[in-house]
């Protein structure tokens, strides 16, 4: 991975892209924060001002999203578990 310091262009260190990268917790957050962001799609589905075609891209999404959250927090208790 290339990072810019000081306006230098280099390859990052392995330290560095562990800081960039976010942790478990945060990126379980920000799957939550976008199933939260397509709420109004499920409730509008459910109530029947969106058919089964026009939710089904963003049904499948939110699945995935769900999916991801229930592996990391697998993840998440494995690692405590090791400590």
């Amino acid at each position: 991975m290339i990072i810019n310091v000081n306006g230098i262009d280099r390859e990052a260190t392995e330290e560095e892209i562990a800081r960039l990268q976010p942790t478990i917790q945060e990126q379980i957050e920000m799957l939550k924060q976008q199933l939260k962001d397509t709420d109004y799609k499920a409730i509008k589905y459910a109530e029947g001002f969106i058919s089964d075609e026009d939710y089904a891209e963003t049904k499948a999404l939110r699945q995935s999203w769900r999916d991801e959250i229930n592996r990391l927090e697998s993840e998440s208790e494995e690692q405590a578990d090791d400590n």
